[in-house]
């Protein structure tokens, strides 16, 4: 066995190989099923070992979302339904109507690029609108992973999330209680989060603040 391994590791690529020159297993991807406490264990623990890749969700009508990790953070989120579309948030913010939708796409059509992109150089939205837009939308969408109750999800690592635009500015353990706050009854979040015994899920008060608050509080 020492022999065939020694064998094996004349054919591993280098950047495969730790600094003793042995072998490295690739990071495997982690998949589960698509539920807002097992997304909540998910993202605790890709911040704990600040991991960098790609969540791919699907539910049981086949609507899929991406979100994009950075050293365990989400940092940006898309997906492939119409109405999460940015032209559509743009339109139920009352930011551009259906003739300005309309002349963005043919632009688009003939110049290429985003459709966001094509609202700008039209001059129909701002780049500041257009930005708060995008994080609105980012965010929208993850919340929307987190509402599933059946499907599955699949983590796999790629160092190049990293590059993703960054739309999302809440931290983890804000996402995660934004995400639970609107999928889960409040009663049922105490309850699980007391369970997990998660580290990142645990909140930790000063003195000044645990003055505030009563016994029941605390707990």
């Amino acid at each position: 066995y020492p022999e065939f391994a020694a064998v094996f590791a004349e054919f591993m690529p280098p950047d495969t190989r730790a600094p003793d020159g042995t072998a490295l297993r690739g990071t495997p991807a982690v998949v589960g099923p698509l539920e807002p406490f097992e997304l909540c264990r998910l993202f605790a623990r890709l911040w704990r070992e600040r991991r960098t890749g790609r969540l791919f969700a699907r539910n049981a009508a086949d609507a899929e979302w991406m979100v994009a990790f950075r050293e365990g953070r989400p940092i940006n989120a898309t997906s492939n339904l119409t109405e999460e579309a940015i032209g559509s948030l743009l339109k139920a913010q009352g930011l551009i109507d259906d003739s300005a939708f309309d002349e963005a796409v043919e632009f688009r059509r003939t110049g290429g690029g985003r459709i966001g992109s094509a609202l700008v150089n039209l001059q129909k939205v701002s780049k500041r609108d257009l930005n708060r837009a995008l994080a609105v939308q980012a965010m929208d969408r993850l919340m929307a992973v987190f509402r599933q109750s059946a499907g599955i999800y699949r983590f796999i690592p790629d160092p190049k999330a990293a590059n993703d635009e960054m739309r999302l500015l809440a931290s983890t353990r804000d996402i995660i209680e934004t995400g639970l706050a609107v999928a889960v009854d409040p009663r049922e979040i105490t309850a699980q989060l007391k369970v997990m015994g998660d580290p990142v899920l645990m909140v930790s008060l000063t003195d000044e603040l645990a003055d505030g608050l009563s016994d029941e509080d605390k707990g």
